[in-house]
């Protein structure tokens, strides 16, 4: 007897993808009032997307731009900023209201740290300041808050997507976070109050524009996968 291996491959095709479609359909969504579900949910999506496994450029580790911080007493220039440890977090919180279109958002890192090269010229207290160097700030159990209003549309696919319209980052401050800065001409620590006081104002407004640069990337992936292939019971 001859078997036409042609038609008995598309025939097993079918059924594969006959299949495949069968357990999607029979996939359960979370309601948007099960927290248990969004959070285990976005985790599992977190760990795809933090990797870019899902499209997205890795946010581990993230960089960001030169730039010029202005402080109160001095411009604080920053460059070759790097962001890592992202990858080793969990997200521990999510929280969505449909009656407010509000959003709760919480992610435990044990370790991040940023990196950065810095220049100041200025007025600091009684000294002219004239110098470069480079910092490493820790954080350690960390805890990565974010709340804010989203809304949602019918995407390409005809399918519901979510995006976020606006948020808030609020830094942890139980969090320990140690800061180590040089300077470039003698590789000394600098550990005078003024010093310190600069430079944990600087990394303040790096977190907030690394978790800027997060949040975006958290939307091109919200824009890219329905609320149904994000949001389900495993």
């Amino acid at each position: 007897m001859c078997i036409n291996t042609g038609k008995m491959l598309s025939a097993l095709n079918i059924v594969f993808l006959l299949f495949c479609e069968s357990a999607l359909s029979e996939r359960v969504l979370c309601a948007f009032t099960d927290e248990k579900c969004l959070t285990e949910s976005c985790e599992r999506a977190f760990k795809n997307f933090i990797n870019s496994k899902s499209g997205v450029d890795s946010s581990d580790p993230m960089q960001l731009d030169s730039m010029t911080i202005d402080l109160p007493k001095i411009k604080y220039g920053a460059q070759n900023n790097t962001f890592l440890g992202m990858s080793n977090c969990h997200v521990v919180l999510t929280r969505i209201s449909t009656e407010r279109s509000k959003f709760m958002y919480n992610i435990s890192c044990p370790s991040l740290s940023m990196k950065l090269d810095y220049d100041m010229k200025d007025q600091l207290g009684s000294k002219n300041v004239d110098e470069k160097g480079n910092c490493v700030v820790s954080f350690d159990d960390y805890l990565l808050r974010f709340v804010g209003d989203y809304s949602q549309y019918n995407g390409i696919d005809n399918k519901i997507h979510l995006t976020i319209k606006s948020y808030k980052f609020t830094p942890d401050n139980k969090a320990r976070v140690h800061y180590e800065c040089k300077k470039q001409s003698s590789g000394d620590k600098q550990n005078s109050t003024d010093w310190r006081d600069t430079h944990q104002q600087a990394a303040k407004h790096l977190l907030q524009s690394f978790m800027a640069k997060y949040m975006n990337k958290v939307n091109h992936f919200l824009e890219s996968k329905s609320s149904d292939e994000i949001f389900y019971q495993k």
